[in-house]
């Protein structure tokens, strides 16, 4: 009888797939921040984020910026921060998580060096008029 309980608990283990955390893209944000994101794949509930700059993370901390992503947008899980200042020499420490079918996979002690050359992309959420800047041309 033992010998079937354990053949029966391996066969379970066995057939269980496992999700691999997919490292994440970091993108630094013109004029200011970062975004941090994973593509999308079935079964995907949540992605969370947690992170510091140029302060390795001491374990899973929640960390000076996190933030859990509830949806994808364009395909993909994004954290995004416009406002934190990660500048060239700066380094970005952070984990992540996902969330797939119920279960949470994380992937720790990751960190992103942002180079003097690294090209920052347009923030699709930052305008004039939110920046604060107001241009008025009169004659």
């Amino acid at each position: 009888m033992k010998c079937l309980v354990i053949l029966s608990i391996a066969t379970i283990f066995v057939g269980v797939e496992s999700y691999v955390v997919p490292t994440p893209r970091v993108q630094l944000l013109y004029p200011r921040g970062f975004q941090v994101s994973i593509p999308d794949s079935p079964g995907v509930q949540l992605f969370a984020f947690h992170g510091n700059i140029n302060r390795e993370m001491e374990g899973i901390e929640a960390g000076e910026y996190s933030a859990d992503v509830l949806r994808p947008r364009n395909n993909r899980w994004t954290y995004k921060n416009p406002t934190a200042p990660l500048n060239p020499g700066d380094t970005l420490y952070f984990w992540t998580m996902v969330h797939v079918d119920g279960v949470g996979y994380q992937k720790l002690f990751q960190q992103f060096y942002v180079p003097g050359d690294c090209p920052r992309i347009p923030d699709d959420t930052v305008s004039p008029r939110r920046s604060g800047i107001d241009i008025r041309i009169s004659s």
